[in-house]
């Protein structure tokens, strides 16, 4: 439901090293190496302090490392459907760098995306969503009609 890389990323932190982490993942350390420069890359941020004795976060990586365990986590509906707790939020955001933001959130793991009538970026965030590639049944968009048109209260 979320990045691989993602879980990657919490992986080498809990365990302090690349190949510690490709043990518990049952995969290669030089694809868990792989997986973290890779998302270094997309995301333009040094995640690790690469030593002799382990890797250790950075301030941006610890960051990270934060949201990542928070956009992990799920609550399970009642019709089973896996629902994340935590979603990016578009209120502020200029239809300009909308789309970037919520393709860049995406990548990153989040599943659950806020926007709403009156931020006047409903169209970037569906554009993202579609160009992720990201099958629509894993994907949660919560909108809002909110008072600034006026609509009749159908009673």
């Amino acid at each position: 439901m979320y990045n691989p890389q993602i879980e990657t990323l919490v992986q080498v932190a809990d365990a302090g090293s690349f190949s510690k982490a490709a043990e518990k993942m049952y995969i290669t350390s030089v694809s868990v190496m792989n997986q973290m420069n890779t998302l270094e890359k997309r995301i333009g941020v040094k995640l690790f302090e690469r030593t002799n004795q382990g890797v250790e976060l950075t301030e941006a990586g610890q960051s990270i490392y934060h949201d990542a365990k928070q956009i992990m986590e799920t609550v399970t509906l009642n019709n089973g459907v896996k629902m994340p707790l935590i979603g990016y939020g578009t209120y502020q955001t200029p239809p300009s760098i909308t789309e970037r933001c919520v393709s860049d959130a995406l990548y990153i793991g989040y599943r659950s995306i806020d926007t709403a009538q009156c931020y006047g970026n409903e169209q970037e965030v569906g554009l993202a969503c579609q160009k992720s590639g990201i099958p629509r049944e894993e994907l949660f968009v919560t909108t809002k009609l909110w008072g600034c048109h006026k609509y009749a209260d159908i009673s």
